[in-house]
């Protein structure tokens, strides 16, 4: 039973998070609403790299006070102008029938054509977007609203489809002022078509470079001729510059506001909360916001007003600025898919080496196909692998012809063995390379073909924790501009190989790598820390960064991202059994439990946070995690009525955070408050079903994430576990009995108790991810990424730490190792004398047999004695 005091401590704990994690965020500098005319000109296709002040003077003109990139994602990859004019009509994302662009067309007897048609693909599509949205709430604020050009007309059309107060767009020139002359004196609100930057085709005279030259001249003189219609017009308006839509490969586009109360600086949503980024669907809030009569209208509106943030830099520098985003995120979009395939492909390896390669018979015929073929030396290495390592290195000497009568006689099993002893430098009867008797039976031995265990583990350790760094490297590589190289990708793997190289380096020279979970702790520690930082400062790293948040995408810009919401808790999850290990270890499980609650308390602050992690999906799965985790510490037995009540409990916490922060105004609202506003509004199974849809999408789809996570469960349960349970009846270590000196790898678990409560809590963890966010598979994917390496790393650690059974003298236990050259020595940290190399000390120590240890059935009559 759970003590009163425990239940008690939970209640002020969950009390807690709920207190802390819903602090006032600061309010974004908001345009103060202006009584002036509004004018809208769309212009699709249009990016900061077509505008400068020789060249489009008129487009530039509008570009020197507030200047951000509009981020135009619909429900497609690539945006057409049709889609990107249906967004700013519905307030919400809508696309066309087709992802094939279809042309715009004036109005037909003020109709807009195939509208029908239109409407339909946008009620079948994921989003509750609604046509007529705009036309309507510009009737209840009492707006006058007038739209010139085919795509203005889509943006004011009601829900049937019919569009009042329009004209259709002359030709540039005299005309065309005039026509904005007219329309602009009367109307509160003009949109204005201003036409598309159309993509060359084959037929396209001159080449694409001077097809998109001229296509930008074209729009600048029809802008010129707009701005001429309005200062005729005499009225002093606020102008939205919006590059409304692609028009062929996606791209970050243009967005300038100027006009009365506007002065230089980056524009900036709520949405978003990233400087220079402001979305399609914050387009109608803005425009409503500039009208003056947004606080008139519904507060659950779609999206968030853009705003100023204040800026000395020149426009020129903020144009730049914007250029550079684009840039960034244009380098980044086709590297993605070639990054994560990478991942993939060494995760697998690593798991398939592990599986397969590092098996006895695999790596000594591995071994010895590679000697013959291309070492000097056609025969074994050196005597049973440079010495009798284990218990199955001394009957391979054995079974080889050689003696391990030097086990009586003080020859050691290692180098410089004396007659008899199964060395490299052994004389008459040794098995080595210069071995004369029983080099034919050496042959064929298994054992004198497999390499120096301590090499292969260190190998298998450096390599599993340089794949775990990856993924933090990727994000640190964001701290260097790789995108504007001229090759970005190998200026990207370049950065990230840095990174990793630097990191595993760190975690592995320092005196943290005598310990078990040492190095691993130190990669873990790092992913963790970069992330959470990140966070704190705005999540800058995750924009653009290639396992953040791509800008294209319009996906998530600021808190935790579902990537790194699995990166992170697979890794504060190895630091929370690092850190609370040592108690376990000692007995003391209320102390190992209150450091458990106290970094999942902090853990689901960071990552459940309005005003950082802002993860609506995070908490649910974090609190069951560290729960059970503190559950498995105390000894409690798990039922299903207790994970019930551990899974309720974390959905009330969370819907406790998400109603705070719906008690927030809608402007400073983050994705909890929305989701609880979705759940008033009766939209909540629209919501899931979308959510859903992805999950299966990334499954089926995606499937280079779906055999990471397939893989990485097997390895853990076929090539981790089913170890494990063997070691139980094999009292030798079963198929790694050669590398952990046959000791049973279920002793690991007497340096790091909490390990298995760790695996549990991080399957927990990944499997409710999966379950209520919209990445799906790829959340245990991505935790599988970090915490299979890690583990692994940890398991060669622990290996390295194991004694090889010497002359007379026996295998350490894993709680007592010996003090020779084969041991990392991790509770000795200090004993700097001790080297990592075997061959490192003249004098090995030969201790008397331990009381743990027993009689080996795999040695001679006289043979060494292993521990198990």
């Amino acid at each position: 039973m759970i003590s009163r005091r425990l239940l008690q401590r939970a209640a002020a704990a969950l009390l807690g998070i709920v207190a802390v994690v819903v602090p006032s965020l600061p309010a974004p500098a908001a345009a103060a609403p202006t009584p002036d005319p509004v004018v809208v000109i769309g212009a699709a296709g249009l990016s900061w790299e077509d505008i400068d002040p020789e060249t489009t003077p008129a487009l530039w003109s509008l570009a020197e006070e507030g200047v951000g990139s509009l981020v135009v994602r619909s429900v497609r990859r690539t945006t057409c102008p049709l889609d990107g004019w249906l967004a700013l009509n519905a307030g919400d994302r809508a696309a066309d029938v087709s992802s094939r662009c279809r042309g715009l067309t004036e109005p037909v007897d003020g109709r807009i054509s195939d509208w029908p048609e239109i409407a339909g693909a946008v009620a079948d599509q994921k989003f509750t977007a609604t046509l007529g949205r705009f036309s309507t709430l510009l009737d209840r604020a009492g707006v006058t609203a007038t739209s010139i050009g085919p795509g203005a007309a889509v943006a004011l059309a009601d829900a049937d489809g019919t569009v009042t107060n329009h004209l259709d767009r002359v030709a540039a020139g005299f005309g065309l002022t005039a026509q904005v002359s007219r329309a602009a004196s009367s109307a509160d609100l003009l949109v204005i078509d201003a036409g598309s930057i159309r993509p060359a085709t084959e037929a396209t005279y001159g080449g694409a470079d001077q097809h998109h030259a001229d296509q930008v001249r074209t729009l600048n003189r029809r802008v010129g001729a707009i701005l001429e219609g309005i200062a005729a017009a005499g009225t002093d308006p606020v102008i939205l510059l919006a590059g409304i839509a692609d028009t062929d490969s996606p791209g970050l586009r243009t967005l300038a506001i100027s006009g009365p109360g506007w002065g230089t600086g980056e524009l900036v949503s709520a949405s978003t909360r990233q400087p220079g980024f402001v979305l399609a669907t914050d387009l109608q809030p803005t425009i409503f916001e500039l009208l003056g009569v947004r606080s008139t209208l519904p507060a659950e509106l779609p999206g968030a007003p853009a705003t100023l943030l204040p800026s000395d830099e020149p426009s020129t520098e903020l144009v730049a600025a914007a250029i550079d985003r684009n840039m960034h995120a244009q380098a980044a979009s086709p590297l993605t898919s070639t990054f994560f395939l990478v991942m993939v492909v060494i995760n697998l390896a690593l798991f398939a080496v592990v599986a397969l390669g590092l098996k006895r018979p695999t790596i000594a015929r591995m071994t010895k196909w590679w000697r013959k073929r291309f070492s000097r030396s056609h025969g074994p290495a050196g005597g049973a692998h440079h010495g009798a390592q284990g218990p199955q290195g001394a009957q391979g000497a054995q079974d080889a012809g050689g003696s391990v009568e030097s086990a009586g006689s003080g020859g050691s099993a290692g180098s410089g063995g004396s007659a008899g002893s199964a060395g490299s430098g052994g004389s008459a009867g040794s098995v080595g390379s210069g071995s004369s008797v029983g080099s034919a039976d050496a042959d064929d031995s298994v054992d004198a073909w497999l390499p120096p265990r301590t090499w292969v583990l260190r190998v298998l350790r450096t390599a599993a924790i340089s794949i775990s760094a990856l993924p933090v490297a990727s994000f640190l590589a964001d701290l260097l501009p790789w995108w504007r190289a001229s090759a970005p990708g190998l200026a990207l793997a370049a950065a990230t190989l840095g990174w990793m190289a630097l990191l595993a380096v760190i975690a592995l020279a320092g005196p943290w790598r005598r310990h078990v979970l040492g190095s691993a702790t130190v990669i873990a520690a790092v992913t963790a820390g970069v992330l959470a930082i990140d966070i704190y400062f705005g999540a800058a790293l995750q924009i653009g960064a290639i396992m953040g948040s791509p800008a294209l995408v319009a996906g998530r810009f600021y808190g935790m991202n579902n990537t790194a919401f699995a990166l992170f808790t697979a890794s504060i999850l190895i630091v929370t059994i690092s850190l609370a290990q040592p108690f376990a270890r000692r007995g003391r499980r209320w102390a190992a439990v209150g450091v458990i609650a106290v970094v999942g308390l902090v853990a689901t602050i960071i990552d459940g946070a309005p005003a950082l992690g802002a993860d609506f999906g995070g908490p649910p799965a974090l609190l069951p995690a560290f729960a059970i985790m503190a559950l498995i510490t105390l000894g409690v037995r798990l039922t299903w009525r207790r994970v019930i009540g551990v899974l309720v409990v974390a959905g009330v916490v969370t819907l406790a955070i998400s109603f705070m922060d719906w008690l927030r105004p809608p402007s400073e609202r983050t994705h909890l408050g929305m989701f609880f506003e979705t759940l008033l509004s009766g939209d909540v199974f629209p919501v899931i079903w979308r959510k859903l849809d992805q999950n299966l999408t990334i499954l089926f789809g995606n499937r280079p994430l779906t055999l990471l996570a397939i893989c990485g469960v097997l390895t853990v349960v076929f090539v981790l576990a089913r170890p494990i349970r063997g070691a139980i009846i094999d009292p030798h270590g079963g198929r790694f009995a050669w590398l952990s000196q046959g000791t049973p790898i279920s002793r690991m678990g007497e340096r790091s108790p909490l390990l298995g409560a760790g695996i549990v809590a991080s399957g927990v963890a990944g499997a409710i991810g999966m379950a209520v966010n919209d990445s799906g598979v790829a959340i245990p994917a991505n935790m599988v990424a970090i915490t299979v390496p890690l583990l692994l790393a940890a398991c060669a650690t622990w290996m390295l730490t194991l004694e090889s059974p010497d002359a007379g003298g026996t295998a350490s236990t894993p709680g007592h190792p010996n003090h020779s050259g084969n041991s990392e020595h991790p509770e000795h940290p200090d004993d700097s004398e001790h080297s990592e190399h075997p061959d490192d000390s003249e004098h090995p120590v030969h201790p008397e047999p331990s009381e743990h240890s027993e009689p080996s059935e795999h040695s001679g009559p006289s043979g060494p004695s292993t521990s198990r």
